[in-house]
């Protein structure tokens, strides 16, 4: 018999949102979702009316033969030992998502049980786990468990509510240049402190100031009265000479 903890996990993974989405996945999964109440549907798509107990009545088709029923299509024997061990009481619809969600917890215990759920959702490897309770849900490789036929896993985690996983691309936050090389050259030249026009002006200044001082008011003035290859004054020139 599940201990109270167990069953409280339980009650509150029902009334959780992961539960109510891997309950409504296996209903979609297993075809019980496409009938009026997916509570009462009997293997083969047939309806019962008693939800007291567990029908217990095979049904055969072309294929299989089978005595599953209720929305999450429990076997007669698995139902038995679900329900001894919650103390279930009927086959009634809170009983039938307890039982489903203890075989979900009880697949899934050797990865974390319910909280790997709740944390990945219908990843590839839940799925793969849950495949040998459900046969129509797929295994890793994307076929079913006992050879039936069996959903592909992206339509089940669109009705679980996820999308299939995608790659995550990296992207720079690097805003691109908003200048070509070309420009950004031109604009780096504009842009130097000490162009070659300024540079040659220092470089008369140096050379008149080694000269004797007779000649540096005569050949200085005559270079200031000379268009100089740059605009400025004597004044802006002089402090470039100390940085």
């Amino acid at each position: 018999m599940a201990s109270p903890r167990e069953i409280d996990i339980l009650r509150r993974a029902r009334s959780s949102p992961f539960g109510q989405n891997i309950l409504r996945s296996i209903r979609y999964s297993e075809g019980t979702d496409l009938g009026k109440d997916p509570y009462k549907v009997m293997f083969g798509g047939g309806t019962f009316n008693d939800l007291s107990r567990h029908p217990d009545t095979v049904v055969s088709t072309d294929r299989y033969s089978s005595a599953a029923a209720g929305a999450y299509q429990f076997l007669p024997t698995t139902w038995n030992n679900v329900a001894s061990a919650l103390n279930l009481k009927d086959f009634g619809r809170e009983a039938q998502d307890l039982g489903a969600l203890k075989l979900v917890r009880d697949r899934l215990l050797p990865i974390g049980g319910l909280a790997t759920l709740e944390k990945e959702g219908l990843s590839p490897r839940v799925a793969a786990r849950l495949a040998p309770e459900w046969a129509s849900f797929p295994t890793e490789k994307g076929v079913s468990f006992y050879g039936q036929p069996v959903k592909k896993l992206a339509d089940i985690q669109k009705v679980y509510g996820q999308q299939a996983a995608t790659p995550v691309v990296t992207t720079s936050t690097q805003k691109p240049p908003s200048t070509s090389p070309g420009e950004r050259q031109t604009q780096s030249s504009q842009g130097t402190p000490r162009s070659d026009s300024l540079k040659f002006a220092q470089m008369m200044l140096l050379q008149n100031l080694m000269q004797p001082k007779a000649n540096i008011t005569t050949q200085f003035m005559r270079g200031f009265l000379e268009p100089l290859p740059i605009a400025g004054s004597f004044m802006s020139i002089m402090p470039s000479l100390f940085q």
